[in-house]
């Protein structure tokens, strides 16, 4: 298999691999930018019940108990949209990381969370944990985390 030396460090990797790390990293952009415009759709919808709870508050006075259940509801929304967010900012690093070769548990962790989000997180969370789970990749990211303790302990030497 023809190989292409990786510039991003020193390890030599099948060009289908750099290739393949490459677009897993763009798909990844992609999938945080849809997640996050997920996000701002959720924000305005919980914030449009959040004043429909105020007024309906108001308009019923006595009654206002049976609102209780409206506000557990939205206290779940907010816990929902907390976690979706946490999970894009990952999605956001892991495209950075596959691009760089680094924090390989990380990678395969979130590849592992996005196959909860079905359908588009699942395909790419698939396809992500195929990738990293060659051989060649596995090796390229072990030689960065190498290199990069290498630069650390020259660096406190000096």
């Amino acid at each position: 298999m023809p190989t292409e030396n990786s510039e991003r460090n020193g390890q030599t990797l099948p060009k289908q691999d750099i290739l393949h790390l490459r677009l897993l990293a763009i798909f990844h952009y992609v999938m945080a930018v849809l997640m996050l415009l997920l996000w701002l759709i959720y924000l305005i919808l919980l914030l449009r019940t959040h004043l429909q709870i105020i007024s309906m508050r108001e308009q019923l006075g006595d009654m206002a108990h049976m609102i209780s259940t409206w506000e557990v509801f939205t206290t779940l929304q907010i816990a929902w949209l907390f976690a979706l967010m946490l999970i894009t900012t990952a999605v956001f690093a892991v495209a950075g990381f596959l691009e760089q070769r680094r924090h390989y548990l990380f990678c395969m962790t979130v590849a592992g969370l996005l196959c909860l989000l079905v359908p588009l997180g699942t395909v790419l969370g698939v396809f992500t944990i195929i990738v990293l789970s060659r051989t060649s990749v596995n090796d390229a990211f072990a030689a960065r985390r190498k290199q990069q303790l290498a630069q650390r302990t020259r660096h406190r030497r000096v």
